[in-house]
């Protein structure tokens, strides 16, 4: 991150690393080793956005909707599908079985 400009590593500590470390600390025991690692992390992020909030991830945005959702132009930008809607993934995993 240290070529980027300050909009870039702010949107990459909201986007991309305060809720994941939250996520990963509460599914971590107190005892674990790794946990005082992540928190660290987080408290570096902390320091130097104070403030800052992770922004909601677009799983648990989807997820909000309880199975169904608003059209794009509604602001979601999922695309008006519902996850449950979708056949499974291919079994080779190389491309999915859903194609839009």
């Amino acid at each position: 991150a240290a070529g980027t400009d300050e909009a870039e590593r702010h949107d990459l500590a909201a986007f991309c690393l305060l809720g994941p470390l939250n996520k990963m600390i509460a599914g971590l025991a107190e005892e674990n080793p790794y946990r005082a690692l992540l928190e660290a992390a987080r408290e570096v992020l902390r320091g130097a956005y104070p403030g800052m909030t992770p922004a909601p991830s677009p799983v648990d945005r989807m997820r909000s909707h309880a199975g169904g959702c608003a059209p794009t132009a509604a602001g979601c930008g999922c695309g008006g599908e519902t996850w449950a809607a979708r056949p499974p993934a291919s079994r080779d995993g190389r491309e999915p079985a859903f194609k839009s």
